[in-house]
């Protein structure tokens, strides 16, 4: 068995005042899903990756892979996630592949 951690920053909340000044809040989110086998593709070298895979119960995940300080690739539709980072971990938990912009 393995584990998919994906990682993704969500959009920016208004500036907070702080004591010093204006501090602009982060809020990441994080996905993960145990998969039977994972397969990671380059879809455009340095750009978009993704990684797919499959459950024990017969369900199937892709996960698009892009640097989030980017504009979002082209030619995907609006509701298309992408998340920067990727990381695979075996069934001992250790860290066996990363995906990561």
């Amino acid at each position: 068995m393995l584990t998919v951690k994906v990682m993704r920053v969500l959009p920016e909340l208004p500036n907070i005042e702080g004591g010093t000044g204006y501090i602009k809040p982060c809020r990441f989110s994080t996905k993960i899903v145990e998969a039977d086998e994972v397969e990671i593709h380059t879809h455009r070298p340095g750009e978009l990756y993704s990684v797919e895979g499959s459950c024990k119960d017969g369900s199937s995940f892709a996960f698009y892979i892009s640097d989030s300080y980017k504009p979002k690739p082209e030619g995907f539709a609006d509701e298309v996630v992408f998340w920067y980072a990727a990381y695979i971990e075996n069934s001992n938990g250790a860290t066996t592949e990363v995906v990561k912009f």
